[in-house]
């Protein structure tokens, strides 16, 4: 295993590996996140479209990092059922 010193992290960078994506991605981001800046999800999608990828994107306007209101974690949480059903559905 390789120390952390030997990791160039443009080399393990989503954006720049997009094209290796072998599954659809689920994409949710807030657009007040300060733990991740939204401008990430921006380019990673755009990297997926590019290359592509399917990618579902749902934007959370003016929603930090941690999803505190319940409205937002319901939007989060049907998202999420949404895109299993869909990709990986249990029957």
């Amino acid at each position: 295993m390789r120390g952390d010193a030997d990791v160039n992290l443009k080399d393990v960078s989503p954006v720049r590996r997009a094209a290796e994506v072998g599954v659809p991605v689920p994409l949710m981001h807030g657009t007040e996140d300060d733990t991740v800046p939204y401008r990430q999800a921006e380019e990673f999608l755009k990297a997926m479209k590019k290359a592509g990828k399917p990618v579902e994107f749902v934007e959370f306007k003016d929603v930090e990092h941690d999803i505190e209101k319940s409205a937002d974690r319901i939007k989060f949480l049907l998202a999420c059922e949404a895109f299993l059903a869909k990709h990986n559905p249990a029957d």
